[in-house]
């Protein structure tokens, strides 16, 4: 019944003198939907809160511990919001044991219109691969010179090493690091390695429609049947050879 409810609304409001006494009464499951109820005080009345509630847009991390955090509400500008999302994130990500190598993705959740533009500013710069030719300082951050366009005040203990090495001294050229690069072919291993599938689909499942959700969604569930199917033979035919 709880997950039923979790699933028909987005939002659930409770008094001020019930809200103690909803993990008794409902247990976690609404919790564990990120959808705990909002207090409604003494002091509020019901349409102000459902008009806050509304206009409130939230950040979410999923398939985690579940943390929700409202960022905004509609009356903020563009620059409120990214300045908003941005400490919501560094805040969020901070409180995980590894900070960016615990995160796997980033969802908002958002009651007005696209927000793309927001999310231009606050992650301007895509992953990319990167040659580490020094390491001064483990935990110093780097800044962004024009041999580390793709690193943008980073530590080196947040980027994720790949298992490719080049046969390098310390501190060379640039144009030396990119002809062993390229002599090296990180690109084309970079791009046979599981590691860039597993990206490269999940850009791609980012990008698809509802509609061609619900197509892979449904071819699933016919390849799931078939595979049942044919295991069912097989079992069968087992069966009927002892």
């Amino acid at each position: 019944m709880i997950k039923n409810l979790a699933k028909s609304y987005d939002a659930f409001i409770a008094s001020e003198s019930l809200i103690k006494q909803i993990p008794r009464i409902l247990g976690p499951g609404l919790n564990k939907a990120g959808k705990f109820p909002s207090v409604v005080t003494h002091n509020e009345t019901l349409s102000s809160k459902i008009d806050e509630i509304r206009a409130t847009v939230k950040f979410q991390m999923k398939k985690v511990l579940c943390l929700s955090v409202a960022i905004g509400h509609v009356e903020m500008t563009q620059e409120e919001l990214v300045a908003n999302i941005s400490l919501g994130i560094n805040f969020l990500v901070s409180l995980l044991k590894k900070n960016w190598q615990n995160v796997r993705a980033l969802n908002i959740k958002s009651t007005m219109d696209q927000l793309s533009d927001c999310i231009e500013h606050i992650f301007p710069v895509s992953p990319k691969l990167a040659v580490v030719v020094n390491v001064v300082d483990g935990t110093a951050r780097f800044s962004t010179v024009h041999r580390l366009e793709c690193l943008v005040d980073q530590k080196l203990q947040d980027l994720q090493l790949t298992k490719f090495k080049l046969p390098l001294r310390v501190g060379q050229q640039t144009k030396i690091v990119q002809k062993s690069y390229d002599d090296a072919g990180i690109n084309a291993k970079w791009n046979e390695s599981q590691w860039a599938k597993k990206i490269s689909k999940r850009q791609i499942r980012s990008s698809l429609s509802d509609f061609e959700r619900f197509k892979v969604f449904r071819a699933k569930q016919l390849l799931n049947r078939i595979v049942r199917t044919e295991l069912g033979k097989l079992r069968k035919s087992a069966k009927s050879t002892k």
